[in-house]
């Protein structure tokens, strides 16, 4: 049996999809789009409608598609209720926007969603984010024993957790914008991505990015103050820290999974002048994995709130990257970036209100 093959009959062990919009055309695009990858897609014209439907075949659907805006109970109060009416991450819940939303993506994520797609909407995306969809609904991710240890560092230090998190969802977020610009064929790069695996995959590899911090005396990136030269140097092991230790699997087990987590931890200090370190690469002798996660890492260092100073605003952070943009970030990935800079900078701030939220009532 072919790969092809065996992904669609896992696929179809369980995979039933619920599609919400008040356009009967979009509802049945969706329908023929999904058919041939899942066992059945259940259509609905409204959220109060969508609701009715969950409460009758709860444990039957895997994943939500619901458009934003529509009549009697749009997507935000459909999103709302759900997560409210339902505790925990099921179903896993796709909201459709239009471009230029950015405001009320962020405010999707704030209320449970779990990702988003931009209409018009291309098939072959629709696709692959309902199979990624469908693998976390239905699977337990090996990436995720890759998190322990920084679930671990967490445990000393919430800033650095949060901070992976964050990077974990701007780095899934820019890289559907180039994905869906590769569609359209704007984007002129070759991305490690080309299943729902992938994404998966690429998403992880940003959440463990600094992971060889567990290696790192907590005095050196605990400090309250700026680092000596001698303590910047011991701070910039984390990456070939973190990196060995992939080596070793990745020797063992070849794997794609490694092999991105490997390039996001030993390579997301590297510059596009070739200034950075722990190697020096240039241009695109660095991964794009790298190169992606770069562009994520520095938004979030500058937008959380360190030991040692307060955050910067989103608007304020993505100023000093301009600034600094020459040399430091691949520039066709780093302009992309800019061009939805309000999407970015919303989900910035929708992400430290709730994370300095919990810090206080873990305190």
């Amino acid at each position: 049996m072919s790969q092809i093959s065996q992904n669609n009959k896992l696929l179809h062990i369980r995979s039933n999809i619920l599609a919400i919009d008040d356009d009967p055309l979009v509802r049945k695009y969706v329908e023929s789009v999904l058919k041939p990858i899942v066992s059945n897609v259940f259509l609905s014209e409204n959220g109060l409608q969508g609701i009715e439907m969950l409460e009758k075949m709860f444990d039957d659907i895997d994943v939500v598609i619901v458009d934003l805006m529509m009549p009697v109970m749009d997507g935000f109060e459909f999103v709302k209720h759900v997560r409210k009416r339902f505790p925990g991450q099921k179903p896993y819940i796709i909201v459709l926007t239009s471009k230029g939303e950015e405001d009320t993506i962020a405010q999707c994520f704030e209320l449970g969603a779990n990702d988003f797609l931009t209409k018009p909407i291309s098939g072959k995306l629709l696709q692959i984010y309902v199979k990624k969809a469908l693998s976390i609904a239905n699977s337990i991710d090996p990436g995720l024993l890759l998190e322990i240890p920084l679930r671990l560092l967490g445990t000393r230090d919430k800033y650095t957790l949060f901070h992976s998190e964050n990077v974990k969802m701007y780095t899934s977020v820019l890289t559907k914008i180039l994905l869906t610009k590769s569609e359209e064929g704007e984007f002129s790069q070759e991305l490690p991505i080309s299943s729902q695996k992938n994404i998966i995959e690429l998403e992880t590899a940003a959440l463990v990015h600094d992971v060889g911090k567990i290696a790192v005396p907590d005095f050196i990136w605990q400090k309250p103050g700026r680092f000596t030269p001698e303590e910047r140097n011991l701070m910039k092991l984390h990456t070939t820290y973190g990196a060995v230790a992939l080596e070793r699997l990745l020797n063992k087990y070849r794997n794609h999974l490694l092999k991105l987590c490997y390039e996001a931890t030993r390579w997301h200090h590297e510059r596009w002048d070739g200034k950075g370190y722990p190697d020096g690469l240039k241009e695109r002798e660095i991964p794009i994995t790298a190169r992606i996660i770069a562009i994520a890492d520095v938004f979030d260092a500058l937008t959380t709130k360190r030991i040692y100073r307060d955050e910067y605003t989103p608007e304020e952070a993505i100023e000093i990257m301009k600034n600094e943009e020459v040399g430091h970030f691949d520039p066709e990935i780093f302009q992309i970036f800019l061009e939805h800079e309000r999407l970015f900078a919303s989900i910035a701030k929708s992400r430290l209100t709730s994370q300095l939220k919990e810090i206080e009532q873990t305190n």
